[in-house]
């Protein structure tokens, strides 16, 4: 059972700490509430679950807000995926001839 309670809060903590830096605003809470479910004896496997669904939810959307912010795919190379190169230099050929309204947004 410690093991399960040991992984299951690392699982939480991992969870929390990869997110953006504005996600850590309800950190506080969230970690108080994991002190108090600790201190309040033993971490049933119920508890648990909804503790990672309810991360896995904040985390989410966090992200979701993110990203469908203007440019917040674009703009942030941590998550944009770019093109292969020999497809980059189609682009910048197609969009040198005008076909730039047709692409996909400028970076």
């Amino acid at each position: 059972m410690k093991l399960s309670r040991i992984l299951a809060i690392s699982l939480l903590m991992s969870l929390i700490f990869l997110q953006p830096p504005y996600a850590h605003a309800d950190l506080k809470d969230i970690l108080k509430s994991i002190g108090e479910t600790l201190r309040g004896g033993e971490l049933s496997e119920s508890k648990v679950i909804q503790g990672l669904m309810e991360a896995l939810q904040i985390g989410t959307g966090n992200a979701v807000l993110n990203v469908s912010q203007v440019d917040g795919y674009y703009k942030n190379p941590q998550i944009r995926i770019p093109l292969p190169e020999n497809v980059q230099k189609v682009e910048k050929i197609l969009r040198a001839v005008g076909y730039s309204p047709r692409l996909m947004p400028s970076r």
